[in-house]
């Protein structure tokens, strides 16, 4: 089943282009030309991600990520940004937006964005099935519990990804990982079924993330 991605921007000319380019992208396109259409079809359809027109005729970008954080507090938002607007915008990155796309845009730029978030939102989704922590959530998480590796972090200030190539996201796959093996025991097969991965892949992911057992890490400081 595709992904839902909402675009909210009031120009319904550039929906239509937006449409058009990633009609063939492998995810179910919704539009919405105000913010508080935009809010009715997330309670709707509830979108994997949602790219979001930094500036709307009813609300400001900022009352719509508070508004979407209310009941949404891990979907992804982009946030298509004109000129002039950049700084504001940089702000909002650390308001809750993932990533944002300068207009006018270049098609591959957004379409970098738009797979981010989906991969992002995924993610999400696999963390919170595992049971291993809470969702993704502002940089201040890091510090709960005193366990870095409690929770699912997101940096609350990324940079924004290249045009050119999809960004990885290393320290979610990482936490991901080490979740899985924490949520089974270190049973690698276990990690690896839950993960719907390869158990040579999670083999190769523990050598490449450095992941050892807390109690390996206890009694070496011991």
């Amino acid at each position: 089943m595709n992904e839902k991605v909402l675009f909210v921007d009031d120009d319904p000319g550039l929906l239509r282009l937006i449409t058009s380019e990633l009609k063939n992208d492998a995810i179910e396109i919704l539009t919405e030309e105000s913010g508080a259409g935009a809010l009715r079809s997330i309670r709707e359809h509830n979108p994997s991600a949602v790219v979001l027109d930094f500036l709307l005729p009813d609300m400001s970008c900022k009352e719509m990520i508070l508004r979407i954080r209310q009941d949404n507090p891990n979907l992804p938002i982009v946030l298509l940004v004109p000129q002039g607007c950049i700084s504001e915008a940089t702000e909002c990155l650390g308001q809750g937006a993932l990533d944002y796309v300068q207009k006018p845009f270049e098609c591959m730029r957004l379409r970098t964005s738009v797979r981010n978030a989906i991969k992002y939102s995924k993610l999400n989704g696999e963390i919170t099935s595992l049971g291993g922590g809470g969702p993704a959530t502002s940089a201040t998480s890091a510090t709960n519990n005193g366990n870095p590796d409690s929770v699912f972090l997101y940096n609350g200030n990324p940079t924004p990804s290249c045009p050119d190539e999809i960004v990885p996201f290393e320290e979610e796959e990482r936490r991901i990982i080490l979740n899985a093996l924490k949520a089974t025991r270190w049973n690698v097969q276990e990690a690896a079924k839950r993960l719907k991965i390869g158990r040579a892949t999670v083999y190769r992911k523990i050598g490449q993330f450095g992941l050892r057992r807390e109690r390996d890490n206890n009694s070496d400081a011991a």
